[in-house]
């Protein structure tokens, strides 16, 4: 009897296949043989094994159920299934006639025509209990006639498993007859217990299903109360079966031990999110480095000649790309802010913005490099407020008695010396100096000549 639904998974060696992250794979489940001679007990079991699979597989969106209707709608499908389907019952109804009139020679002739073109249609993946009659008068047909012994117990062993209810009792038969049928129940129960379903038979259904696995599901008992599951799942793409059991006290507990096992096998097929890289050290392989430094600078050439040199400090943060060993390029940002002359005519700080661009050579002595950039400079620079009145200087400059400095962009060239000392791999530090020629405005260049001092490190990713 098929599995209204389809469920996938892995266990066992929990073999993880990589998916697609939303994807749903189609794994068709289908109820297989249970040790039970009961027709009710039979129906039972089934329905619980099959409803702990599917309620679990309903619970996880990352799997897609197939259910029976749609296969039987697939196989409908086919203009000639229904035809198909009265040729062989036509088929079968004369093998049976003829076993009946002690003809086994064509009855077998009859009936294998039946069995044919019933696999060919599908007919018993979706009517599996009638299909098993037609298989019993073909067993008992090639027994009677007593050439071939492996045919009938082939055909027993899958008339067992299609309708385990479906037995052959003495006093019906003749012992003979019997005895066969109780070793190739036998011999069922072994391979179920010990060996994968066949594999023929998996491929069949996941084409008939559409189903990229297929989980067969049986069950035997182990004592008068005792149960053991057995679940196979098949890879149709890979052609292999994984494997996993689960042992329960009683017939009630069967419907849990198929969720169990179910569980197990979805949640192995699942792809693992991606553990985090773990943080490693760099060895300063990148062509891309950072530099970050304290800068100190001086406009020597400044608007109000009562105005002594002073300095400005503050830092940067670049950025560098080796294009080779010697050369690179790189761009930069200082902020600098100033300090107070020495003589005070200075009232107020102001900030200086500087941005830089342009190449850098330079050549290693082992841990030792000196540079050499060649850079274009853009800056800005806050107003600048001079005291013309050295006296008021003290208690206070006199507003009247000031003189403002404005900017506007200060356009120029920059040359800068390096040398830096290799600390680490990936880390190195470094001290220069650089010197600035402001070209715009091209006339009435009221501060010029930057000299800047820069000590740092550089950390090359």
């Amino acid at each position: 009897m098929m599995s209204r639904w389809v469920v996938f998974g892995v266990w066992g060696l929990c073999m993880l296949v990589a998916s697609a992250s939303w994807a749903q794979d189609r794994v068709h489940v289908t109820s297989g043989y249970v040790e039970e001679t009961d027709t009710e007990r039979v129906a039972q079991a089934r329905a619980a094994l099959e409803s702990g699979a599917t309620n679990l597989v309903r619970s996880m969106p990352e799997f897609s159920p197939v259910s029976d209707d749609s296969v039987s709608r697939r196989l409908e499908e086919n203009p000639s299934y229904l035809d198909s389907l009265k040729l062989a019952a036509s088929w079968s109804e004369m093998g049976i006639t003829k076993y009946r009139e002690l003809d086994p020679a064509g009855a077998i002739q009859s009936l294998e025509q039946a069995v044919t073109i019933w696999r060919s249609a599908g007919w018993d993946l979706v009517e599996p209990q009638e299909f098993s009659e037609t298989l019993l008068f073909l067993a008992l047909s090639h027994l009677e006639k007593g050439e071939n012994v492996a045919r009938p117990l082939e055909l027993m062993q899958e008339m067992v498993r299609l309708n385990p209810a479906l037995v052959i009792q003495e006093g019906y038969y003749p012992q003979s007859v019997v005895q066969f049928y109780e070793g190739a129940r036998l011999t069922l129960e072994r391979s179920v217990r010990d060996s994968s379903p066949v594999k023929s038979h998996a491929d069949r259904l996941a084409v008939v299903s559409e189903a990229e696995l297929i989980l067969f599901v049986d069950a035997l008992q182990t004592t008068n109360t005792g149960w053991q599951v057995i679940v196979h799942l098949y890879d149709a793409a890979e052609g292999e079966f994984q494997r996993e059991t689960l042992s329960v006290g009683r017939f009630e507990d069967l419907e849990e031990a198929a969720s169990r096992l179910a569980s197990r096998l979805l949640s192995c097929r699942l792809e693992p999110e991606a553990a985090p890289a773990p943080i490693a050290q760099s060895q300063g392989e990148s062509p891309w480095s950072m530099q970050i430094y304290f800068a100190y600078a001086s406009f020597l050439d400044f608007p109000d000649p009562n105005v002594e040199l002073f300095g400005h400090y503050g830092a940067a943060i670049g950025a560098n790309y080796s294009v080779t060993r010697e050369f690179s390029v790189l761009g930069a940002v200082q902020v600098l802010t100033s300090a107070r002359d020495f003589s005070g005519f200075i009232i107020q700080d102001f900030t200086t913005i500087r941005g830089f661009g342009g190449i850098e050579l330079g050549y290693s002595f082992g841990p030792i490099r000196p540079e050499i950039a060649a850079l274009v400079e853009a800056s800005t620079l806050g107003d600048i407020v001079v005291c013309e009145d050295v006296n008021t200087i003290i208690r206070g400059c006199n507003p009247d008695r000031t003189t403002r400095y404005e900017f506007e962009v200060l356009l120029g060239a920059n040359i800068r010396p390096r040398v830096s000392l290799q600390l680490l791999p990936s880390l190195t530090a470094l001290i220069g100096a650089s010197g600035s020629f402001y070209v715009y405005p091209l006339t009435e260049r009221q501060v010029n000549f930057p000299v800047t001092v820069e000590t740092g490190v550089q950390y090359r990713f």
